[in-house]
């Protein structure tokens, strides 16, 4: 088993949110603001600069706290569509 003392199990779980949060403004089912837009280029940008060689974990440390941000919008975004459309 490989292990690593700096991953922690909420780096998928946000990576996946970051993901859905991503594909639902490509299929217009939330709004995007230009930020996270912004944001969500650097992500792509960063894995395209990684998928060149070998990393570990240490170098996705800086990456965190921006899906963690993305994927907080996301469930924002998500939580007020499903909140105001019942509320109708």
């Amino acid at each position: 088993m490989i292990s690593d003392v700096q991953w922690f199990i909420t780096w998928p779980f946000v990576t996946l949110l970051t993901i859905l949060t991503g594909l639902l403004s490509v299929l217009k089912r939330i709004k995007m603001k230009e930020e996270v837009w912004v944001l969500i280029i650097w992500v792509v940008f960063y894995f395209g600069f990684f998928s060149l060689g070998e990393i570990s974990s240490r170098y996705f440390v800086i990456l965190i706290p921006i899906l963690y941000v993305i994927a907080l919008f996301g469930v924002i975004e998500i939580s007020k569509r499903i909140f105001l459309h019942e509320n109708k």
